[in-house]
Parts: structure tokens; C-alpha cells; sequence
């Protein structure tokens, strides 16, 4: 069919070969079967594979905003990710030989001073204490974020409305500093709506600091931020409109990830190397606003659709109730699971008009589909698990 889709699953590499196979039923990501990447608890509760999480707290959130820019003189000081163990030290930013160096977790304060994307992901040049003075080496993002200093933006930008103390690390005590009132934070990581505890980077004299601050803080500035630019919001801000300025976008198979399952909307999410139709829709919803009740933020279709609490099945009179920006998922049979998603841009007649995350070549496209039959959703230029349409939730 044109714009085939291939929603590809979660597996291990060698998965592609033929004599390993996955049912349709584990083409959905289910945490039980497949491990996060680092703490479940920064997630939100898993039940099933069910990643139960809010994030409403007004309409400018997750802007596309870009991070400071660094040097030798005007750098990010920060510590480890961890505050214990070590991280070591390499010799360039493709990550490939190291030195022999490396920080101490617990105590080094580092000097962030630019960013790459090497041939292993990416990858930061720091200049770190020892005992003869500083040495310059780079180190994994990762030792510092989780999140791509390269490749990506910051999830927002606050103004900070009061006075807040940032820390080392996360869940610590130890104090880093504080944020002034007025100050520009650039929030790299945490649930915003939940979270104990956000990254940020926030200024300081002749430079930038990246440290923790308590979730509380983070959303008493928030609310009083989004309150004075959500005037500002207007139609430009639907979900289908946000879902089509995507388009092009294409996953890499960087940072170790393959089949091009590596996106921003993973490093949003927090979680890289799956099949994203269903985090580039979650992605879309929160740019937009959208209530995580009415579309769940998940990384699986059926989650998603079982969840809503607005899911409406594929009936007869579907064509004529589905609107822009509503979100449709496919199945391989009537009634069957869902095993993709995407977004409503446009109906005419029994023609269906999408944009969706993880097709073909790992892009987000814009592909129309023709109704079939119009009682079980069959899809005439469907096929396989995208034989019909599933069912939709209405978001207009």
C-alpha cells in the first residue's frame, strides 16, 4: 500500500532473521516482557505494560526550545548523574578508546564545556578535577542526563517566579545552589506533573549550572508561567497541526538503537528503542494540551486505545463522526488488537487522511486510506495488522 507501514516491534537485533518471529500480540511493548531502560519508578506505575502518567499543566509545555550554548569559557558546571561509583573518561567523541581517567561520582564538579554526536551516540567534552589541576576528556551523556544534549531541545522553558534551591542530585540533600527569581530554567528531565524531582539547567555567573530541583518548586513556578502565556495559545496548537509539522521527521538507529528506533519523542517519553507510533501520538497530545484521560501517554497502541476513557469502536456511522485531529487505530481483524496509531488530519468521503509516527524507512508521514467496507473498518490499501481500522477517540 502506499506509505506501507512498519510499526517495527521491540526486539533484540537478531530478531530480524527468519527464524526468529514475533506474534502480532508482542508487537506491542508490555513492560512486563521488556525491561525499561533504567528506573521504572521514573515512569509512573506499571500495570501491564500500561505507563500511567499525567502531564496537564498548560498549553506551552514541552515547547521545541533549544539549550544554551556552551564553550571553554561559558561551560555548564554539574556533577554525575549518580552520586556514587565512577565514570570514565574517553579520548574522543566517538567513545571508542579510553583513557584511563576518570570521575569520581560523589564529589567531582565537572565543566560541561561542548557537546558531539559521535559514532556511539552522544557524547560530551568535560573538563573534570584531579589532582595535578583539570583535564579535558569526553564522556557519555548519559554519565551526566539521560537526556540527548545533542540532538535535542529542552522538554520547556520556565521563568522562575520565585527563589528556588536546586541540588547535586536527585532524592539528596546536598544543596548546589539556587535559581533567582527571573531566571530562565531550561527543564531537561522528570514527569512535570508528578516527578519528587526535574533536571534543569539554570544560569549562573559566567555560565550555566545543570542540577535538580524538587518537583513542588518546578510546579509552583510552572502555574504561574503557563498561566500568563496560555492567552497566547491559539488553533495553530490543534493536534493535527502539531502532528503535521512532524512530518519528515526520521528516527536513527544511534545511541545503539536499531532500526531507526531512536527519536526525540523517545527522549521525551524517556524510553528509546521501541516501536513509537504510539509515543509520537502521546508527543502530540502533549504539545497540544490534550487531557492524558481522553489519549493516554503510553508506548502501546492497545494501551492506549483500552484506556481512553473516551475510545469509541469502529461502527458504520465512523466516517461520519470522525473529525480532524481525532486519533484512529488499526488492527489486522475487526474488533482484533491495535497495532498502530495516528492522527486525524482530514476525511472526505471514505477517504482517511493521517499522519503517523513509525512508518515506512522510520519517518513520520502523512498517508490517506480508503475505506473499504464501512461496517468492519476494512481498510481497501491496508493489510497485515493495518487491515482495518480499530476504532478512534474522539478529541475535538
Amino acid at each position: 500500500m502506499a506509505g506501507i507501514l512498519t510499526c517495527l516491534a521491540a526486539m533484540p537485533a537478531f530478531a530480524e532473521y527468519d527464524d526468529y518471529s514475533l506474534s502480532d500480540a508482542e508487537c506491542e511493548v508490555a513492560a512486563e516482557d521488556f525491561a525499561l531502560s533504567e528506573d521504572v519508578s521514573d515512569y509512573g506505575s506499571a500495570d501491564g505494560y500500561t505507563l500511567s502518567e499525567d502531564f496537564e499543566i498548560g498549553d506551552n509545555l514541552y515547547a521545541s526550545v533549544s539549550l544554551p550554548s556552551i564553550s571553554s569559557s561559558k561551560y555548564i558546571s554539574t556533577y554525575t548523574y549518580n552520586s556514587s561509583g565512577k565514570v570514565y573518561a574517553y579520548s574522543d567523541k566517538n567513545l571508542t578508546s579510553k583513557t584511563g581517567g576518570y570521575i569520581s561520582c560523589g564529589s567531582d564538579e565537572c565543566r560541561i564545556i561542548s557537546v558531539a554526536n559521535g559514532s556511539n551516540g552522544c557524547a560530551v567534552q568535560v573538563s573534570y578535577p584531579v589532582s595535578s589541576g583539570r583535564k579535558t576528556a569526553w564522556f557519555k551523556c548519559s554519565d551526566f542526563t539521560y537526556r540527548n544534549l545533542y540532538s535535542e531541545k529542552a522538554k520547556e522553558t520556565v521563568t522562575s517566579s520565585k527563589q528556588i534551591t536546586t541540588y547535586k542530585w536527585k532524592n539528596n540533600s546536598s544543596t548546589y545552589g539556587y535559581i533567582s527569581k527571573g531566571d530562565k530554567i531550561y527543564v531537561l528531565r522528570g514527569s512535570l506533573s508528578s516527578d519528587e524531582w526535574i533536571q534543569v539547567i539554570y544560569p549562573v555567573s559566567g555560565g550555566y549550572k545543570m542540577g535538580w530541583i524538587k518537583g513542588s518548586d518546578y510546579r509552583s513556578t510552572s502555574s504561574s508561567s503557563s498561566s500568563s502565556s496560555s492567552s497566547s495559545s491559539s488553533s495553530s496548537s490543534t493536534l493535527a497541526n502539531i502532528a503535521s509539522s512532524e512530518v519528515g521527521y526520521q528516527g536513527t538507529n544511534s545511541n545503539g538503537f536499531g532500526h531507526g528506533d531512536y527519536t526525540k519523542y523517545g527522549e521525551w517519553f524517556e524510553y528509546n528503542g521501541v516501536s513509537w507510533c504510539a509515543i509520537f501520538v502521546s508527543w502530540c497530545v502533549n504539545q497540544a494540551g490534550v487531557s492524558t484521560k481522553l489519549v493516554p501517554k503510553t508506548a502501546a497502541c492497545e494501551t492506549m486505545r483500552k484506556n481512553s476513557s473516551s475510545f469509541k469502536n469502529w461502527s458504520s456511522s465512523a466516517l461520519s463522526n470522525i473529525n480532524k485531529n481525532d486519533v484512529i487505530f488499526f488492527s489486522g481483524n475487526k474488533g482484533g488488537e491495535s497495532h498502530h496509531v495516528g492522527i486525524v488530519v482530514s476525511v472526505s468521503g471514505s477517504k482517511i487522511t493521517l499522519i503517523e509516527g513509525n512508518t515506512s524507512s522510520d519517518v513520520v508521514k502523512k498517508n490517506t486510506y480508503t475505506v473499504e467496507n464501512e461496517s468492519t473498518g476494512k481498510i481497501k490499501d491496508g493489510s497485515g495488522s493495518w487491515a482495518y481500522f480499530r476504532g478512534y477517540i474522539p478529541v475535538n
